[in-house]
């Protein structure tokens, strides 16, 4: 699939990205072409993504719309990912997730860790900061393509999740 300049797109943990350049540029005496992004909302960083790196170029996926976000936030209402105690297993699994970029699933972890957090303060405990540092992450990738997609701030997205989810 090949992009065009002045689209977005969805690149990893850059997020909601505008293709500002195709352009061949070398790096390491080796001339390639790459896509140029620039994070929407970061637009002072440049990510550089090499045009013939399938891997890279697949981590590349256009902004859910958002008919989509609706039709996502029905389909995950009442389906939850099971608490994972082991410590060991429980962050590479979340992190697995994360490097997924598939919405679904990263909801349904938000969702996971915020019943635990929910739970572990009910009982005057924290969530462990490797499980916060996640679930920060998660959220703000979000947060970020859900706010471009919906054309609403990135503060205004956890209330649209919300009022979604309740209005079933």
């Amino acid at each position: 699939m090949g992009y065009s300049i002045g689209e977005h797109v969805v690149y990893g943990h850059s997020g909601v990205c505008r293709i500002e350049e195709i352009a061949t540029r070398e790096f390491d005496g080796k001339k390639q072409d790459y896509y140029l992004l620039r994070p929407v909302a970061h637009n002072n960083a440049t990510v550089f993504v090499p045009c013939d790196n399938e891997k890279l170029v697949s981590a590349m996926r256009y902004p859910i719309s958002s008919d989509e976000i609706d039709r996502l936030l029905t389909e995950i209402d009442g389906v939850d990912i099971e608490w994972i105690e082991d410590k060991r297993e429980r962050p590479a699994f979340f992190k697995s997730v994360m490097q997924s970029g598939d919405r679904k699933q990263i909801l349904k972890v938000i969702r996971c860790i915020y019943i635990k957090k929910q739970a572990l303060m009910n009982s005057n405990r924290s969530l462990p900061s490797t499980d916060e540092k996640i679930l920060q992450e998660l959220e703000r990738m979000i947060n970020d393509e859900f706010s471009y997609s919906l054309g609403i701030g990135i503060d205004e997205v956890s209330g649209y999740i919300a009022d979604k989810i309740r209005s079933k």
